[in-house]
């Protein structure tokens, strides 16, 4: 943290991460290209995840997850671009002062990225599978 508020004090790396920022935004989130790569990514391990019964997670949570994820990356990137623009406090002070100024995240449950229950559950998919081939 401290190399990341010296380089923030000067203004021409202040000006210089916001560009990085709007380009990632534009370039990356905004764009589409991100969901798009998450959303190949999805249909490539898909029939794996499926058709194992050893899998971490069901296929409908496996589905819950991707679009959780999606919704957290639309929700992050809105909020930086409000930040960035100033529609939204950007310091940790402007947000102690603002606490509820910004993008509304309540409706996300992160748990459906995946949790320890989900790996207790593998476990008994896992040797319920190892049962039948023994």
């Amino acid at each position: 943290r401290p190399l990341y508020h010296n380089l923030m004090k000067n203004n021409t790396y202040f000006a210089q991460y916001h560009a990085y920022f709007d380009q990632f935004l534009t370039e990356y989130l905004e764009s589409g290209r991100c969901e798009a790569v998450i959303r190949e990514t999805q249909a490539l391990i898909a029939p794996y995840v499926e058709a194992d019964p050893t899998a971490f997670c069901s296929y409908e949570d496996h589905l819950l997850a991707v679009d959780t994820l999606l919704e957290v990356c639309r929700l992050r990137a809105e909020s930086i671009r409000g930040q960035l623009e100033g529609a939204y406090p950007a310091t940790l002070a402007q947000q102690a002062e603002q606490p509820d100024a910004g993008v509304d995240a309540s409706h996300v449950d992160l748990r459906a990225l995946g949790d320890f229950d989900d790996l207790e559950a593998a476990k008994e998919r896992q040797d319920e599978a190892a049962a039948v081939v023994e």
